[in-house]
């Protein structure tokens, strides 16, 4: 794991920082949104401020690890 990390900052690594970020944006959007279920169960209002906001970042998220994986491929097909 802590070599995955360095090489996200490795000019010639094959860990795409899109991917990288992809990554971190699912993770924060996943506990963000089991912290939002747990509230609503007990008795928070929901709110659909937070819902667009989380869906915008699995969205993004989602986004940026297929265009890393995009970039990859085409990186290493030029190569």
């Amino acid at each position: 794991m802590i070599n995955w990390i360095k090489g996200i900052f490795d000019k010639n690594s094959s860990v795409s920082s899109k991917r990288f970020i992809g990554v971190l944006l699912v993770l924060w959007a996943l506990l963000i949104s089991s912290y939002y279920i747990i509230k609503v169960q007990f008795g928070g209002s929901e709110s659909n401020t937070t819902i667009s906001i989380i869906e915008f970042a699995i969205v993004t998220g989602a986004g940026l690890l297929a265009g890393g994986t995009i970039a990859e491929n085409i990186k290493l097909n030029k190569d």
